[in-house]
């Protein structure tokens, strides 16, 4: 398990240009460091002695810390959607009239619009133009949501009231 320390000789092989005599024309004169795959393979081998093992011996503690929190982070979330489904349960359980449903909506975007347009205003001033295009966007979205509003259906609704008023999927 122990690893050899590396030999550069056997990485590489340095020619002696009188070995062979004159060059080849396929050689380049300004190279001395002549490798071959096999070359290339044994000292990859020599390197990696029991690689794979190795490898997944030193990996195995970090990823398994990685796993428990990742567990950890999957009970939370598992968690959450409990407690969402529950709530959930229980607003369709109660759910208001269909124009009580209408009017706290709009009065939750038109919130979230007037709030928009302010921070537009903000951005206007500093010239902060990217800004100022994604907010404009946002009030597009929120205002195309309050036109669809007057021809919603009963279950477009009910879910629009679970999103927008109660934020919940």
């Amino acid at each position: 398990m122990d690893q050899k320390p590396i030999n550069p000789e056997t990485l590489f092989k340095l020619e002696d240009p009188r070995k062979d005599g004159a060059r080849s024309a396929e050689q380049p004169s300004n190279s001395r460091v002549a490798l071959t795959h096999a070359d290339i393979a044994t000292a990859v081998d020599g390197m990696v002695e029991g690689g794979s093992e190795r490898v997944s011996e030193q990996k195995e503690p970090a990823s398994e810390q990685k796993g428990i929190g990742h567990v950890q982070s999957q009970t939370q979330g598992v968690a959450k959607q409990v407690q969402t489904a529950a709530i959930k349960a229980q607003l369709l359980a109660a759910l208001p009239a269909e124009r009580v449903m209408k009017q706290q909506i709009e009065g939750v975007l038109s919130h979230q619009i007037d709030h928009l347009m302010k921070s537009a205003k903000k951005a206007e001033k500093r010239d902060d133009y990217f800004e100022l295009n994604r907010i404009v966007a946002l009030i597009r979205s929120l205002k195309d949501t309050l036109a669809d509003l007057a021809y919603a259906t009963y279950e477009m609704l009910k879910n629009l009231w679970l999103k927008v008023v109660h934020g919940l999927e």
